[in-house]
């Protein structure tokens, strides 16, 4: 058993070492511009051992898109944002600008660099299906209602986002979290209001 925990132990390091390399890379170059012989050097490894860990770069992006999720929804899990009976919209802003500023200089890069628009796609696609699969345990709403409510927030946290990181702006970001909260909260409850009442049935 111990000798299994040094080697998950080991496992998780360099992973671990892989992935700040690859965070690094992402901020100073363009995705066609990595390469993994560059990634190996900065994670102090070899190729060999990289193919042990990972098939190729896009699938330590896929790794990245999770925890870039997995951060903001976990601290609103924690938070307990999801309840059923929590409307606390100071929790929505504080997670929001918790994340922005974990990772400031990777999600300006990701949300504003055009080579990785796809990469701020497959995050903002992560977060619409987190929210929705969250908000059924605490809403009862049409499913495609309820997708069209997840479209909305993810797509609208994505573009202010960027519209925050390319243009100069006096706000600072919690108040760009409290802009961007009280849209989705505001938009929430206004559907969650109609739907109560039956405004969306024939």
């Amino acid at each position: 058993m111990k000798n299994l925990d040094k080697v998950d132990k080991r496992v998780e390091k360099t992973r671990s070492a892989i992935i700040l390399a690859f965070k690094e890379m992402i901020i100073e170059k363009d995705f066609n511009q990595l390469t993994v012989k560059e990634l190996a050097q900065r994670a102090n490894i070899n190729r060999k051992t990289f193919y042990l860990h990972y098939q190729s770069l896009d699938e330590i992006l896929f790794d990245l898109t999770l925890e870039v999720s997995d951060l903001l929804f976990e601290s609103l899990n924690e938070k307990g944002f999801f309840n059923p009976d929590c409307y606390d919209i100071n929790i929505l802003v504080n997670t929001i600008d918790e994340t922005i500023n974990a990772n400031y200089d990777l999600t300006k890069r990701i949300v504003s660099a055009n080579s990785y628009h796809f990469f701020a796609r497959n995050v903002k696609d992560i977060v619409k299906e987190s929210f929705i699969n969250k908000l059924k345990r605490k809403v009862n709403m049409d499913e495609y209602l309820m997708n069209m409510v997840g479209e909305f927030i993810a797509s609208g946290l994505a573009k202010m986002l960027k519209e925050w990181f390319i243009k100069p702006s006096k706000l600072s970001s919690k108040e760009l979290s409290m802009v961007v909260s009280s849209f989705i909260y505001g938009g929430l409850k206004a559907v969650m209001d109609l739907n109560k009442n039956n405004s969306f049935k024939n």
